[in-house]
């Protein structure tokens, strides 16, 4: 199918009762979030870093082969449509709990917490690297160093 767009692509979220992306290799692929934040249970790949899907029980995240395809796919088909509606709120929920941008800012300032210490580490060895390598080179050490950006770790 084509690219969808806006509304286009809302209605057929909404539409739909399963939505599948078989690939070798994604680095997100958010269509699957954009499917699951619509209620619609997902069947994809190995090849996609979703394995979520199968441990929130809101798809099936699956061999890239077509023998492991079709098995979802018969599975996706013959399901109750309230099961099929049970994964698709475990799917919103998932996107709820860890994709919404609050969640986001929130994990990444945990992040940043949690490696401020490591950051520190880092940087006073990168300067001490620096400043032995231009000292040992005839460099004019200091000079170099205040014309580079400064980091904060505060």
């Amino acid at each position: 199918s084509d690219a969808k767009y806006g509304e286009h692509k809302k209605l057929s979220f909404e539409s739909a009762d399963l939505f599948v992306l078989p690939s070798y290799s994604e680095n997100f692929g958010i269509v699957v979030a954009e499917a699951l934040s619509y209620g619609v249970p997902v069947i994809t790949t190995k090849g996609c870093p979703w394995e979520e899907i199968h441990t929130n029980k809101c798809g099936w995240w699956v061999e890239p082969d077509v023998a492991e395809l079709s098995a979802a796919l018969e599975k996706s088909l013959t399901i109750s449509s309230h099961d099929l509606t049970q994964m698709g709120q475990r799917g919103i929920q998932l996107i709820k709990n860890k994709y919404e941008w609050n969640k986001i800012s929130l994990n990444m300032i945990k992040f940043y917490n949690l490696s401020k210490p490591m950051l520190k580490k880092y940087l006073l060895y990168e300067f001490k690297f620096k400043l032995l390598y231009f000292r040992n080179n005839s460099f004019d050490a200091p000079t170099f160093l205040s014309n580079e950006k400064s980091i904060s770790c505060n």
